[in-house]
């Protein structure tokens, strides 16, 4: 019997592109990832080095499948980096990352001019702005501003017409009208004729050429569907797709991604919503808070064991916010906000407040989503490295009051595959999700519950009084 056909999903991030292969039971097939060579921390970089380290990847994956059958490939990267190409879709300069703060100025001017753009310094429109005006001598030269996974599409395919939903919002285009804002672009002087046409998350772009093909090894025609942000393919890897489930990422940051009925309307600008291919929306903010004080308020320490050790000494009853730096954008909004910690204590109970703290912002994160949008967060999965310890696990499902649900292979690049799975196996994408993720452990609230919701209080009571809160 001939082994099941796989798709694939590529995620082409900040240091290096990864590929992953998944059968239509959602189990990993084979997975392959190659790093940037030289200097990938810059605001720039060269669009060439994505794909060099693509069909790196794709030739090793290739190799380990054999004969196996590729049913379809989907590809995901950066939100808010774009690239200008000329009329032979070759980079007119290297690509402006989403981290380049180079457009500041221009971005709080549109952010006054068009405030329901709700556009920022790391989105892609305010890029494409400045960079116009400051090199005039290139920009007679720009055919075309696409985004990452545009350009790996257009390098699979020769097919470059099209971009999805998701990938767009930060270029200015409005999904609740689904079209890009004439008048304010062009108020802008952004040639619309330069920008792409919006498809749909799980639509075929296009098809892998022979080109590509002798690159790649991957077998020409295979469909290459239109894919999502890496956010939101993050989202779909941990199976967040319907309405009323949500995903927490906490690595560098806490991230939370949800799927609502209608769009959040947040005043103070801190949800942003995407356009779920069904028609739902897909809101999501980023708090400056993580896990990254872990590293820094422990170095060298086995982190396995002290998350061992946290469970003996919950809950602490003290009281830490464990931010690193100052200035914090969600839950809350403040340009002061400064962490804090209990000082005059051990080690132990100092690490395990801090798992406490990124749960009670947790907490509050979603008690605010339910405020904004009149919707219930049904339950919570989980992935990064606040999904390792099964101490922080225990914690943030009492602080939550919900179910933590641990989600296998929970990553972009897995999302990727399930979107390409949906425009080829599946009639839809909660369809694909629900058939394909791998659910590995849930967590549920226990006896710590109530001390946790006084810990809660306390901690909201402490972020008021330092007036971070209102």
């Amino acid at each position: 019997m001939s082994a099941q056909p796989v798709v694939i999903g590529i995620d082409v991030g900040t240091q290096g592109a990864r590929a992953v292969a998944h059968d239509s039971t959602g189990r990993l097939v084979a997975s392959e990832s190659e790093r940037f060579a030289g200097d990938w921390s810059g605001p720039e970089q060269h669009p060439s080095d994505w794909w060099t380290a693509v069909t790196a990847v794709l030739t090793r994956l290739t190799n380990q499948l054999g004969n196996r059958e590729v049913a379809g490939i989907s590809v995901t990267s950066t939100s808010g980096t774009v690239l200008p190409l000329d009329t032979d879709w070759q980079p007119v300069a290297q690509a402006l990352m989403y981290g380049d703060r180079r457009s500041a100025d221009v971005a709080a001017d549109i952010d006054r001019q068009f405030p329901e753009l709700g556009a920022n310094v790391s989105w892609g429109l305010p890029k494409i702005v400045w960079f116009e005006r400051a090199h005039p001598e290139l920009a007679h030269q720009i055919h075309a501003w696409r985004h990452p996974a545009d350009f790996l599409i257009g390098r699979l395919t020769g097919e470059w017409t099209l971009t999805d939903q998701t990938t767009a919002l930060k270029s200015g285009f409005d999904p609740a009208r689904w079209s890009w804002p004439d008048a304010a672009l062009r108020s802008l002087e952004i040639d619309l004729a330069k920008l792409p046409a919006i498809g749909t998350s799980g639509r075929i772009a296009g098809r892998v050429s022979v080109a590509a093909s002798n690159s790649t090894g991957l077998r020409p025609g295979v469909p290459v569907m239109l894919g999502m942000t890496d956010g939101c393919a993050s989202q779909v890897g941990a199976g967040a797709v319907r309405p009323g489930a949500w995903n927490s990422t906490i690595g560098t940051t806490l991230v939370i991604k949800g799927t609502t009925m209608e769009p959040i309307v947040d005043p103070l600008g801190r949800i942003y919503n995407h356009r779920h291919p069904q028609g739902s929306w897909m809101p999501g903010a980023a708090s400056n808070t993580g896990a990254a004080w872990i590293s820094a308020w422990f170095p060298d320490r086995d982190l396995n064991e002290l998350d061992r050790q946290a469970a003996t000494v919950i809950p602490t009853g003290r009281l830490s916010y464990p931010l690193l730096g100052a200035g914090e954008r969600f839950p809350f909004v403040s340009a002061t906000a400064t962490g804090f910690s209990d000082q005059n204590t051990d080690d132990l109970t100092r690490y395990a407040s801090g798992l406490e703290g990124v749960a009670y912002l947790e907490r509050m994160a979603f008690d605010l989503v339910e405020e904004l949008s009149g919707e219930g967060v049904e339950a919570v999965n989980t992935a990064g490295g606040g999904s390792a310890g099964e101490t922080w696990l225990r914690i943030r499902a009492n602080v939550l009051d919900r179910p933590i649900r641990k989600v296998r292979n929970a990553n972009a690049a897995t999302g990727a595959a399930m979107i390409a799975a949906s425009g080829n196996w599946y009639s839809d994408l909660i369809t694909a999700v629900e058939a394909m993720v791998e659910l590995e452990s849930t967590i549920e609230p226990d006896t710590l519950t109530d001390l946790y919701r006084h810990g809660y209080d306390r901690f909201r009571s402490e972020l008021t009084h330092r007036r971070y809160l209102p």
